[in-house]
């Protein structure tokens, strides 16, 4: 190889890294924050698009499918999104990872001992196969480590859409999250926006001004059954209320906690047009799916 200055530096930046890499490691164990997170935000678009881990768990929910529904272990769509771009990778050791996975939940029940790792804006980092085994066993909220440090470079499905990957295969992993997206909204993994009041055509102006923010969208109308009723604080009274899912994920986290920046933003183009409409009643909009999921638990049981 030709010595030049270029390569020299990149020598240097690489051998840097495998020096520094003990110490940052012990840096993410140690300083990582253990959260509680819906599996819904986790999945949720990233700008409008899925970005490739979030494809990775769809194409291993297809091969836990195919295992525990027609018993084949053969995993083409793990070989089809992983190992075609990864041929230096292990498959029979990846491979039998898996399956003792498939067993080990399927024998002994979801280990939420076993974390899912995740970065600070709530990107998966490792765990696709947990996740994918965690929607196919209807569990919808998770325990994950967060290490703060790390921060993953947003990848989008360039990497498969720009090579010679099999086209049915693209299509039907696509088409699986299209379908846990319905999965988790159906379950409540959604966000909520509550409005009281009477008023459901003022109301359903609000909505409206919601559609272009959100990819899947359900109203309801609901009234009270008891005199008082309280989420987090909020009394819930008469009203209307609209299940959805925003085209965006932006997420922060403070302590355990954790909110969606993104539906701050949705909250403040409510304000303006509440203002526009002259709409003076009260509203709130659930921070992430976990509060989404207890609000439409409890109105649901309102709804008329």
């Amino acid at each position: 190889m030709e010595i030049t200055g270029k390569n020299i530096c990149k020598g240097i930046r690489l051998y840097s890294k495998r020096l520094l890499w003990p110490i940052l490691h012990w840096y993410d164990i140690t300083f990582k924050k253990e959260l509680t997170v819906a599996v819904a935000d986790l999945m949720l678009l990233r700008d409008g698009e899925i970005y490739n881990r979030q494809f990775y768990v769809a194409a291993r929910l297809l091969d836990a499918k195919l295992y525990y529904e027609k018993g084949d272990a053969s995993f083409p769509y793990q070989v089809a999104v992983s190992y075609n771009y990864n041929p230096k990778c292990n498959r029979a050791k990846r491979d039998k990872r898996f399956l003792d996975l498939l067993n080990s939940v399927q024998n002994e029940g979801y280990n939420f001992n076993c974390h899912v790792i995740i970065d600070k804006d709530m990107q998966l980092v490792d765990g696709s196969h947990r996740i994918a085994l965690a929607i196919y066993n209807n569990i919808t909220e998770v325990t994950v480590d967060c290490w703060y440090r790390k921060k993953i470079v947003y990848q989008g499905l360039e990497q498969w859409t720009a090579s010679a990957i099999n086209p049915q295969i693209f299509n039907n992993v696509l088409n699986e999250f299209e379908r846990i997206q319905i999965y988790l909204l159906e379950k409540g993994q959604s966000f909520v926006l509550w409005i009281s009041g009477s008023n459901e055509q003022e109301a359903q102006l609000l909505f409206d001004g919601l559609r272009p923010y959100v990819k899947y969208f359900n109203f309801y109308k609901f009234n009270k059954t008891t005199s008082s009723i309280q989420f987090e604080g909020l009394t819930i009274d008469d009203g209307f209320y609209a299940q959805f899912i925003p085209n965006k994920a932006q997420y922060k986290i403070i302590g355990t906690e954790y909110y969606s920046t993104y539906v701050k933003h949705l909250s403040e183009i409510l304000t303006k047009k509440i203002k526009r409409l002259n709409y003076t009643q009260q509203f709130y909009i659930s921070p992430n799916c976990l509060y989404g999921e207890k609000l439409f638990s409890l109105l649901e049981k309102l709804t008329i």
